[in-house]
């Protein structure tokens, strides 16, 4: 494994540790909280929700996947810039 595989693998992590997992909805409830999600996780709703952006992004094969094309569903996209 060289050095470039070794940074993947620690900012990986780094982004792991970093972000908590999800607690299930029992786990919250045996928590005892209660009331709006958005402050038992201590972020602030967007009022009122704003539309995403139209995205296009390229795929590997270089056919271009627009966000528009998934509407309705949930969408996760994440970035990994490397140099």
């Amino acid at each position: 494994m060289g050095p470039r595989e070794i940074r993947f693998l620690v900012a990986m992590l780094g982004c792991a540790l970093t972000f908590p997992a999800p607690a299930s909805a029992a786990a919250v409830k045996a928590a005892g909280v209660t009331g709006d999600p958005f402050a038992a996780m201590r972020v602030d709703p967007v009022v009122p929700p704003l539309p995403a952006a139209d995205l296009v992004l390229r795929a590997t094969d270089g056919t271009s996947i627009r966000l528009a094309d998934f509407k309705g569903k949930v969408v996760v996209v994440g970035f990994l810039l490397t140099n």
